[in-house]
């Protein structure tokens, strides 16, 4: 059976291919180097962006939401598991409305990992990660992203 926080994920991924996915007129959320906070993310974690889904305004959790993207991760893009984990990165505009936003996001996905990190440049960032590798991908990103002083 299905969980329902995969579901809700990959609903929210094809929600967001359908509302024309990679392009937006808003401003892109960027981390290190340029890239988007969610590919820097995964890249420090050594994991691969399979496909991804992006668009910027959806309401998915909270208010203050400025990008959402969904990433189909695996350690390497050649593996092709047949129920994927997703890490769905939440950009909000204040730390304060991503703290609110991360313990709704728990609540609407009990079955997820949700990860908060407490470090510039990622103080305003959700991390959703769901699916059969959720837990070790959650662990592999959490040790990867920079530590408090």
């Amino acid at each position: 059976m299905p969980r329902p926080g995969l579901i809700l994920v990959l609903a929210l991924a094809l929600f967001a291919a359908g509302c024309g996915g990679g392009g937006s007129d808003a401003e892109e959320t960027t981390g290190p180097e340029g890239s988007t906070t969610g590919q820097a993310i995964l890249t420090q974690a050594g994991l691969e962006g399979c496909s991804q889904s992006q668009s910027t305004g959806v309401g998915f959790v909270g208010s203050g939401l400025v990008q959402s993207v969904s990433y189909v991760v695996a350690p390497s893009c050649d593996e092709k598991p047949a129920v994927p984990t997703t890490v769905t990165a939440l950009t909000y505009n204040t730390q304060d409305t991503a703290s609110q936003a991360a313990a709704a996001a728990q609540k609407a996905q009990p079955n997820a990992v949700v990860i908060t990190p407490t470090v510039a440049p990622y103080t305003t960032t959700v991390l959703v990660v769901s699916g059969p590798k959720a837990e070790e991908y959650a662990a592999d990103i959490e040790g990867a992203l920079p530590k408090g002083s």
